[in-house]
């Protein structure tokens, strides 16, 4: 099922759009979770959340506020075991990073909303 379509240039994603551009615009259409797809989130997480970093208890606590852990932690459950030594391990937690890119993503959450209020925890 395609999701979105992507425009390309050098082999990385420069724009994402919901419908295809018809003639004129070259895209390629992609699913949410293609690696190409995620690298491009965490790019434009990177710029827009600035280098924006906490740490795992400041995520959970704000995870638990949100009333998002269990749902957080099953997604983590269902990845491959690198993934959950990285969620189980990590000393901080980057907003540009692929696993917080692609959760937000796959469940729906806002990673400046989530940001804003770790911070604060």
């Amino acid at each position: 099922m395609t999701d979105l379509y992507a425009k390309y240039r050098a082999d990385v994603i420069v724009a994402v759009h919901q419908e295809d551009q018809g003639e004129g615009e070259a895209t390629t259409p992609i699913t949410v979770g293609h690696p190409d797809y995620v690298l491009f989130l965490a790019a434009r997480a990177a710029a827009a959340l600035n280098g924006r970093s906490c740490t795992p208890l400041q995520m959970r606590r704000a995870l638990r506020q949100l009333g998002l852990f269990e749902n957080v932690q099953a997604y983590v459950a269902s990845l491959p075991a690198e993934a959950q030594e990285a969620w189980e391990y990590a000393s901080t937690m980057p907003a540009s990073d692929p696993l917080i890119v692609t959760a937000c993503a796959a469940l729906g959450v806002d990673r400046k909303a989530l940001y804003d209020l770790a911070e604060t925890l």
